[in-house]
C-alpha cells in the first residue's frame, strides 16, 4: 500500500494505473482460456487441420517483413537528439510495439480458429462472445504497456509511447501489406479462374481458390484486424498522454488511462449481450447489440470526466510533473515565476480580453499569452467529455454511411448488380460513384466534428489537438462496443451458416473497420501537436529562406503546399506501387488456376508459392512511409511537415473509405445477382459482377487497407524525427549535407521502388502449339450451323425479326437478342468460338 499512497502523480493515478493494468491482465487471460473451453464440434467442415499453419505462414511473413524495416529504424532513432538513456529507451520501445502487434496478431488466431468448429445455435451465440474476447484481449496489449511505461516515466513518459505505438504501426502496415497481396491472389483465382471463366461456385470446394480466400478473408479480418487496433489504440493513447501532460498536467494523463479501461471493459460486456433475436431480425439486433456498448461505454467515460475532472483551470496539479513556474519569455521575459504569483494578473486580463485580442499581432509572443489567458477560462471537465462525445458520434455516423452503401438490400448496390448487365465497366463506375460520395460525406461529418472540437477549445490550438485525441478515445471505444461486428462474417458468412446470419454480416466487415478509419485519422491528427510546438520553439535560423522554411506553417507559404502536395503524393505512391505488383500476382494466381483445371491439372492452386513475391512487393510501401517524412523535413524544411501531415491523413482517409465502401458494394452486387436477379449465375450480368468483384478487391487491397496505417507510421516517424529535423538547420550545420541526407532518403525510395517492380512479370503469351486447348487463346472454327449470310439479308423491317436464344459462349450462358428470320436460311459460312 506504501507504493500506492507514496506514489509521485498522486494515489488516484496508481489505483487507475493498477486497475487499467488488472483488467487488462484479465482480458488477456481470458481470450487464451475460454476458446479452448468452448462446445466444439471437431468434425466440423470449417476447421480445417491446417489451417492455423497456414496462418502461421502468412504471420511469420509480416513479422520477419516488420523486422526487416523496424529494425533499421529503431537503430535511426539512435541518432536524433536527445540523451543516451532517451535513445536507447525509445528504440527499445519501438521494439516492444512490434511484438506487441505480432502477439496480437498471434492471439486473434489462437481465439478465431478454435471457433470455426462452432456449430448451429452455439455459432450464432460465439460470434459476441468470440468478438468480446478478441477485441478485449488485443486493447490490452496496447493499454497494459501504456499503463507499465506511465507508472516508471510518469510526466516523461510521452516519447516513449510514441516509440511504442510507431512500432504497433510499422508490425499493423506490415500485416496489411501481406494481407493485401493474399487477397488480390486469392480472389484472382477464386472468382476469375474459377467461378468465370470455370463457373464453378465461388465457395465450391472444386474451385481450386476457394481455401485461398476463406484463408486471406480470416487472416484480414482476424490477425491483421487485431494488430490495426493495437496500433490505433496505442497512437491514440500516446497523443492522448504526450500531449495532455503538457496542457492539463495529471489530469491530461487520467483521461488516456481511463478511456483504455473503459474500452475493454465495453469489450467485455458485448459478451454477454445477446446479438441475434427472432428469425428475420438478425441484421438490427447485430447492430444494436454493437451501439448500445458503445453508447454505454462513450457516456462512461465522459460522466466519469465530468466526476474526475476539476472544473477550473487553475486547480489542476501542475506541480506534480514540473509545471508549477511560468518560463516562456513572452509571459516572464525568460525567469521562472511562480504560477500562484501570476495566475491573478491572467484573471484579471482576461476580464479585458477581447480589448487585448483587438490590439494582438500574429507575432508568436502575442500568440502566447492570448491562449494562456484563454485556456484559464476553460472548464477541463466539460471540453474533455465533448471530445469524447464527438469522437464516438464521428465513429457511430461513419459507419452508418458505409453500411448503407455496403448493404445489398439498399439503393447504390441494386444499381452496380443491375448496371453489371451491360458490362463490367459500367457496374465499376456506379460503384465508384456511389462509394465517392459516401467517402466524401465521411470527410464532411469529420470537419464539422473537428470544427465542433475547435470551437469547444476557444481556438487554443493545443487544446484542441488534445481535444482531437480525445475524441480518438471515443471512436475507440467505438470500435470495442462492435466487437461481435468485427468477427461476425469471420464466424457467420461461410458455408453451413442459414442464410439470415449470413445476410445479416455481409456488410459488417467494412463498416465496423470504418471506426477504426475513424480513430486512426484522430490519433495521426492530434500529432500534430508536438510537431508544430516544437518548431515554435525552435531557435531562428542563419538565412532568411531557411528561417521561412523552418517556422512559415501559413496556408499560403510555398513551403505548406509543397508538404500538402508531397503528403497527398506519398498515399498514391504507397497504393500504386502495390497495384503494380497486385496485378502481377493476381495474374499469376489466374495462369496456376487455369493450368489446375486443365484436364491433366491437379486441381489445387498453391499461393504458398507467392511468399517470395510478397516480401518483394512489400517492400516500397512501407519504405515510402517511414522515409518520405525525412525526405520532407530535410529536403523542404520543418514547415512542410504539418502540411505533409494533413496530406497525407486526409487522402488517406477519403481512399480508405472509398475502396472500401466500393469493394463491399461491388461483393454484394455480386450475392444479389447470385440469388437470381439481372439475369442470376452464369449471365454476362454475373461475369461482369465478378470482374468488378476483383477490382474492388484490388483497389481496396493495396489502398484502402494501407493508406491509414501507412498515415499513421509515417505520423509518428515525423514526431520521432522532429528534433533532428529543426535542430539541424539551427545548430550551423550545412545546409548541403541535409539536402545530402534528403537525396539519400529518396535514392532509398527509388531502390525499394526498383525492388518492388522486380516481381517478375507473368507470361500471358499464347500456348496454343502445347495445349490441346490453349490457356489465353480462343480457338476460332468454322461451321454453317451458326454462319449468318449478310449478303442475303435485304431488309430492315422488324416484323421479319423474331426473338431467339443465342449462345453467349461455349460454357452455356444464355442471353435472348434480335436476330432476322433471313439467317435460318443454309448459310455458306460463319465461325463458332470456344473459350476454356
Amino acid at each position: 500500500m506504501d507504493v500506492i499512497t507514496s506514489y509521485p502523480l498522486g494515489d488516484d493515478i496508481a489505483w487507475t494505473l493498477l486497475a487499467v493494468t488488472l483488467v487488462g491482465v484479465a482480458s488477456v487471460v481470458l481470450g487464451a482460456v475460454v476458446p479452448r473451453r468452448l462446445a466444439r464440434d471437431e468434425d466440423s467442415a470449417g476447421l480445417d487441420p491446417d489451417l492455423g499453419t497456414r496462418l502461421g505462414a502468412l504471420l511469420s511473413a509480416a513479422v520477419r517483413t516488420a523486422l526487416s524495416i523496424g529494425v533499421p529504424v529503431l537503430l535511426l532513432l539512435l541518432l536524433v537528439p536527445g540523451s543516451l538513456e532517451v535513445r536507447v529507451l525509445r528504440s527499445a520501445m519501438m521494439l516492444v510495439g512490434i511484438l506487441a502487434g505480432a502477439a496480437a496478431a498471434w492471439r486473434a488466431t489462437g481465439i478465431l480458429v478454435p471457433a470455426l468448429a462452432l456449430e448451429g445455435e452455439a455459432r450464432r451465440r460465439g460470434i459476441s462472445r468470440i468478438g468480446a474476447l478478441l477485441i478485449a484481449s488485443t486493447l490490452a496489449l496496447a493499454v497494459v504497456p501504456v499503463a507499465v511505461i506511465v507508472w516508471f516515466l510518469r510526466g516523461d513518459a510521452g516519447t516513449s509511447l510514441l516509440a511504442f505505438a510507431l512500432g504497433a504501426s510499422v508490425f499493423a502496415l506490415s500485416a496489411r501489406v501481406t494481407t493485401s497481396f493474399t487477397d488480390i491472389a486469392a480472389d484472382a483465382s477464386a472468382l476469375l479462374g474459377g467461378a468465370d471463366e470455370n463457373e464453378l461456385d465461388r465457395e465450391a470446394e472444386d474451385n481450386p481458390g476457394a481455401v485461398h480466400t476463406r484463408l486471406s478473408a480470416l487472416f484480414r479480418r482476424g490477425p491483421a484486424r487485431a494488430a490495426e487496433i493495437v496500433a490505433v489504440a496505442a497512437a491514440v493513447l500516446a497523443a492522448g498522454i504526450a500531449i495532455g501532460v503538457a496542457v492539463l498536467t495529471v489530469e491530461g494523463m487520467i483521461v488516456p488511462l481511463l478511456g483504455g479501461g473503459i474500452a475493454m471493459l465495453v469489450a467485455l460486456l458485448v459478451a454477454v449481450l445477446p446479438h441475434f433475436g427472432t428469425e428475420g431480425s438478425e441484421r438490427e439486433t447485430l447492430r444494436l447489440g454493437a451501439l448500445i456498448p458503445s453508447i454505454v461505454g462513450a457516456g462512461a467515460l465522459a460522466a466519469t470526466v465530468v466526476f474526475w475532472l476539476p472544473t477550473t483551470y487553475k486547480s489542476l496539479r501542475f506541480a506534480k510533473v514540473g509545471l508549477d513556474t511560468f518560463t516562456d519569455a513572452a509571459l516572464t521575459g525568460g525567469d521562472p515565476v511562480a504560477r500562484s504569483e501570476l495566475e491573478p494578473q491572467i484573471e484579471q486580463a482576461a476580464q479585458q480580453f477581447s480589448t487585448m485580442l483587438s490590439q494582438a499581432d500574429e507575432s508568436a509572443g502575442s500568440r502566447t499569452i492570448l491562449d494562456t489567458i484563454a485556456i484559464y477560462g476553460v472548464n477541463p471537465a466539460v471540453v474533455v467529455a465533448v471530445a469524447v462525445a464527438v469522437g464516438a458520434v464521428l465513429a457511430l455516423v461513419a459507419q452508418a454511411l458505409v453500411s448503407y452503401a455496403a448493404d445489398r438490400r439498399n439503393t447504390p448496390t441494386l444499381a452496380i448488380a443491375r448496371t453489371s448487365r451491360t458490362g463490367g465497366a459500367l457496374g465499376a463506375l456506379t460503384a465508384l460513384g456511389s462509394a465517392g460520395t459516401t467517402a466524401a460525406l465521411v470527410v464532411v461529418v469529420l470537419v464539422v466534428g473537428l470544427v465542433a472540437l475547435g470551437v469547444t477549445a476557444g481556438g487554443i490550438g493545443m487544446l484542441t489537438l488534445l481535444l482531437v485525441a480525445y475524441a480518438g478515445l471515443g471512436a475507440l471505444i467505438v470500435v470495442a462496443g462492435h466487437a461481435a461486428v468485427h468477427v461476425a462474417a469471420s464466424l457467420g458468412d461461410r458455408a453451413g451458416s442459414e442464410q439470415p446470419l449470413r445476410d445479416a454480416t455481409r456488410s459488417a466487415d467494412v463498416a465496423a473497420g470504418t471506426g477504426i478509419q475513424v480513430a486512426a485519422v484522430l490519433a495521426a491528427l492530434a500529432v500534430l501537436a508536438p510537431v508544430t510546438n516544437a518548431i515554435y520553439a525552435s531557435a531562428r535560423a542563419s538565412s532568411l529562406w531557411e528561417d521561412r522554411a523552418m517556422h512559415d506553417m501559413t496556408p499560403g507559404s510555398v513551403f505548406g503546399l509543397a508538404g500538402i502536395a508531397i503528403g497527398i503524393a506519398t498515399v498514391l505512391f504507397v497504393g500504386t506501387s502495390l497495384l503494380e505488383s497486385g496485378r502481377r500476382i493476381g495474374a499469376t494466381a489466374v495462369i496456376d488456376t487455369r493450368a489446375a483445371l486443365l484436364e491433366k491439372g491437379t486441381g489445387r492452386v498453391h499461393l504458398a508459392e507467392l511468399t517470395p513475391l510478397t516480401r518483394k512487393a512489400a517492400v516500397a510501401p512501407l519504405v515510402i512511409a517511414v522515409v518520405m517524412p525525412v525526405l520532407v523535413g530535410f529536403g523542404i524544411g520543418a514547415a512542410a511537415l504539418p502540411g505533409y501531415l494533413g496530406g497525407v491523413v486526409l487522402t488517406a482517409l477519403v481512399l480508405a473509405v472509398w475502396t472500401g465502401a466500393a469493394d463491399a458494394s461491388m461483393r454484394s452486387a455480386v450475392d444479389v445477382i447470385e440469388t437470381g436477379r439481372y439475369g442470376g449465375r452464369g449471365s454476362w450480368g454475373h461475369s461482369a459482377a465478378l470482374g468488378n468483384a476483383v477490382l474492388g478487391t484490388g483497389l481496396r487491397a493495396a489502398i484502402g487497407q494501407l493508406a491509414l496505417p501507412a498515415a499513421i507510421t509515417t505520423s509518428l516517424v515525423t514526431v520521432m524525427g522532429i528534433g533532428a529535423f529543426v535542430s539541424l538547420p539551427t545548430n550551423g550545420t550545412s545546409v548541403y549535407l541535409r539536402w545530402g541526407i534528403a537525396v539519400v532518403a529518396l535514392l532509398v525510395v527509388i531502390v525499394a521502388s526498383s525492388v518492388t517492380a522486380s516481381v517478375p512479370e507473368p507470361d500471358l503469351e499464347d500456348f496454343a502449339e502445347d495445349l490441346d486447348e490453349p490457356l489465353f487463346g480462343r480457338r476460332v472454327e468454322e461451321t454453317e450451323a451458326e454462319a449468318t449470310d449478310w449478303d442475303a439479308f435485304a431488309g430492315d423491317d422488324e416484323s421479319d425479326r423474331e426473338e431467339v436464344v443465342v449462345p453467349r459462349s461455349a460454357r452455356g450462358r444464355r442471353e435472348t437478342s434480335k436476330k432476322s428470320a433471313l439467317t435460318k436460311k443454309p448459310a455458306t459460312s460463319g465461325r463458332r468460338r470456344s473459350r476454356r
